[in-house]
């Protein structure tokens, strides 16, 4: 058991920021996205 449980844990910990920093590129990449459309669109679509 005491080898198990830090395991778990830091994969819980890992787990929890992978989910932050995938949310944060994801935010990321959208607004890059839409910067692009507006520069070929010549800010059309808002």
């Amino acid at each position: 058991m005491a080898i198990t449980k830090p395991v778990t844990d830091e994969c819980a910990f890992i787990e929890e920021n992978a989910g932050f920093i995938f949310g944060k590129l994801a935010v990321e990449v959208s607004r890059l996205a839409s910067i692009k459309v507006e520069r070929q669109t010549g800010g059309i679509i808002s």
